[in-house]
């Protein structure tokens, strides 16, 4: 029993050290030009529709995912079921989200404060007024980091953006894998949160 409680704690520790180190394999960018973070969400499309599969605790929820900018810097993000029943739509600008609706399941404080926040770094929404600090990893990839207070987001950027990484306290808390781009726009997302039993995955549609 003793040797299994040291092996399960030290299995904890190789996580929690990987995670963190991953950070600190960062080096320095120091080409000459500073290199230009692209958002995913460009301007020559306004909306984006997407399969949508969302995995909280032990229940899943399949619908649409529509992403509509309605003016510059403001978008719209609205969670249908596929009849076209609303589940929740609140719109994300560069001041505030603003909840419209949501139904019981998901009209919790934690579960919509995650989801916004997860949109906000999807959307890239305000990061233009920002400067990121630029580094190389060990791969060679582009490594856009935005840092406020205790919290940063790390974009991975190779020909495509790649990897979205959020942080606290220099862990991981939320990881984005963007898959099979199309003209730079990646086709599949999976957002994984750490601490927080909450999946998504999303499967690109339809852009117009």
């Amino acid at each position: 029993m003793p040797s299994l409680r040291f092996n399960k704690i030290l299995l904890l520790l190789l996580l929690t050290a990987c995670r963190v180190g991953h950070y600190n394999g960062l080096k320095p960018y120091e080409g000459d030009k500073e290199p230009v973070l692209k958002p995913i969400f460009e301007d020559r499309y306004n909306s984006y529709l997407f399969k949508a599969n969302i995995k909280l605790y032990t229940k899943s929820f399949s619908g649409l995912l529509l992403t509509k900018q309605t003016e510059q810097g403001t978008y719209r993000v609205i969670f249908t079921t596929e009849m076209g029943m609303k589940l929740f739509d609140f719109e994300v600008n560069q001041e505030e989200t603003i909840v419209h609706y949501s139904v019981p399941q998901f009209d919790r404080p934690l579960f919509m404060k995650t989801i916004q926040k997860d949109m906000e770094l999807l959307l890239m929404n305000g990061l233009k007024n920002k400067t990121p600090e630029v580094f190389k990893d060990k791969e060679g990839r582009l490594v856009h980091k935005f840092s406020s207070g205790d919290e940063a987001n790390y974009y991975f950027q190779e020909e495509d953006l790649m990897r979205i990484e959020h942080t606290e306290n220099n862990k991981q808390k939320i990881v984005f894998t963007l898959d099979n781009h199309t003209n730079g726009f990646p086709e599949n997302i999976s957002i994984q949160h750490y601490g927080f039993r909450l999946k998504i995955d999303l499967t690109n549609l339809k852009k117009s």
